[in-house]
């Protein structure tokens, strides 16, 4: 798969303090980083559906960033849980209609943990976000 220019593997260093992300948009909203084994899949000629999904949803953050403003993003999304939560959610919506569209299955409740959890620094409870 062509990637567009925008798209880069994840440099070293956020590997060593990665909290389980597949992925992530810098703040200048110039860049996708995904982890090297995802990168090198989407570069294939058949990637697998969950690597194109994540791409999706890292794309679709990156349009949001760029939408709102690198400034009001990163602060509505560290001090405000229910933008933050809005926002993974939706991002996960466009992932899970393609990840359907190929008869993937989703780990919602993988998913419920992490949104309570501190990948998304605690955006809602467990019990809330199943």
């Amino acid at each position: 798969m062509k990637l567009p220019n925008y798209v880069k593997p994840m440099p070293r260093f956020r590997l060593l303090t990665n909290r389980g992300e597949y992925g992530y948009v810098s703040l200048s909203g110039k860049f996708i980083y995904l982890q090297p084994q995802l990168y090198a899949d989407l570069l294939s000629k058949n990637p697998r559906p969950f690597s194109v999904g994540i791409l999706i949803h890292e794309e679709f953050h990156l349009e949001e960033l760029n939408k709102i403003g690198q400034m009001k993003y990163l602060l509505k999304n560290t001090f405000y849980p229910k933008f933050r939560l809005s926002h993974e959610l939706a991002a996960y919506k466009q992932e899970f209609v393609y990840l359907k569209t190929h008869n993937e299955t989703i780990d919602l409740d993988k998913i419920a943990r992490d949104f309570s959890g501190l990948k998304y620094y605690h955006a809602t409870n467990y019990q809330n976000a199943k």
